[in-house]
């Protein structure tokens, strides 16, 4: 029944993209439809091809799909009313942004509300930050946090993550590429700025990869990788598949292509595309809590290496919990200490938390997902901290 399911949600979702009806298979569950298109946050996507391929809108699940397409259309033009207000906002300033994932899909979609997005991501240069924060004040955003790679604010209606990076430092071979991305950058409009269709796509796929490594990866993106491809006919795929080769995506990417042929294009199954399909169904949206644990002791390293991460992160963390360490990255070492006396007084519970999860990490588990991931042609090699 889970494979029935799966293939007419798939078959909704091309239909939804290329504005066309589905033939369905039957019978249809479409109780179950329904609900693998909440896992997937994809409801407006399949709602709307239902509507296209003649499903009454009486039906109980119906109700439910269109309730979710009205939450998903309003949150759509409240997200994209404060996105345009920003653009003109820097415009006027004259501060440089560069939109990403998200907000370029919404425009390729054929309906913004088609494509839910959970953040809106746009780069930035790092030298212009200082000119950014009272604007986006004076715009009611608020600030939450900073990491590696990310400023992220929020507002009424707009979770926005300000990019100082395209790809995270410590991801050693992605970074090679990508670097702070603004050597990729061209001027568009304004001060506004774009990449080409080859590095638009390229920071879309390894985004992608990411994600499906580090706990999994949802219909809506595997959605996009097609999508994007077939509104793009111009993309030059050689150039693609040269720099996915420099960072041993090439494999993989192959399969997922194959997958996607399956998918929607009538294409045939094989063992690695029926894997894939399955690692994707099972997903959700953004993975599950299990294959994000294994993915975490993976990438670094295991238990032993997770427990003394937690007990000494390094400085590239640690300064943006302590600000001293900036001006100061010699005191690393006494704010390990400091840190630490914290934790024993009052992180008892978190430590506990942490060792529980990874107290689950049997070797077997770990091996397996590994492999899992080899098969299909992608390794663990290219994130290094």
């Amino acid at each position: 029944m889970m494979e029935k399911t799966l293939n007419a949600v798939l078959r909704l979702v091309r239909s939804a993209l290329c504005c066309e009806p589905a033939v369905l298979p039957e019978p249809l569950d479409l109780e179950q439809v329904a609900q693998l298109a909440v896992l997937h946050q994809i409801e407006a996507l399949v709602y709307d091809g239902a509507i296209r391929s003649g499903i009454s809108k009486q039906e109980p699940a119906m109700k439910q799909l269109f309730q979710a397409y009205c939450r998903a259309a309003v949150r759509s033009d409240l997200q994209l009313e404060n996105l345009n207000t920003l653009y003109r906002s820097f415009d006027a300033a004259k501060i440089d942004y560069l939109p990403l994932k998200g907000c370029i899909m919404k425009g390729l979609y054929p309906k913004a509300e088609l494509r839910a997005m959970n953040d809106a991501d746009i780069l930035i240069r790092v030298e212009q930050y200082d000119a950014i924060k009272p604007l986006l004040e004076k715009l009611e955003y608020r600030f939450l946090a900073e990491s590696d790679c990310e400023l992220k604010w929020r507002t009424k209606g707009l979770y926005l993550e300000l990019h100082k990076r395209l790809i995270p430092s410590f991801v050693k071979d992605f970074y090679a590429y990508f670097g702070d991305g603004w050597q990729l950058a061209v001027p568009a409009q304004g001060s506004r700025y774009e990449m080409s269709r080859e590095d638009e796509f390229l920071f879309l796929f390894t985004h992608f990869a990411r994600h499906y490594r580090e706990g999994g990866v949802g219909i809506r993106h595997m959605a996009d990788i097609w999508y994007y491809r077939l509104k793009t006919p111009e993309l030059k795929s050689g150039v693609v598949e040269d720099v996915l080769k420099k960072m041993s995506l090439d494999t993989f990417y192959h399969n997922i292509l194959k997958t996607l042929e399956n998918w929607f294009e009538g294409g045939e199954q094989t063992q690695i595309t029926e894997k894939i399909t399955e690692y994707i169904a099972n997903s959700g949206s953004f993975g599950t809590h299990e294959t994000k644990v294994l993915a975490d002791g993976l990438r670094k390293g295991g238990r032993r290496k997770n427990v003394c991460r937690l007990l000494f992160p390094p400085l590239d963390d640690m300064q943006y919990s302590y600000p001293v360490l900036r001006k100061c990255p010699a005191l690393l070492p006494a704010m390990w200490i400091y840190r630490g006396g914290r934790l024993a007084l009052f992180g008892r519970d978190r430590i506990k938390r942490q060792q529980e999860r990874l107290g689950t990490m049997e070797t077997e588990k770990m091996d397996a997902f590994e492999k899992s991931l080899r098969d299909v042609g992608l390794g663990l090699e290219f994130e290094v901290d």
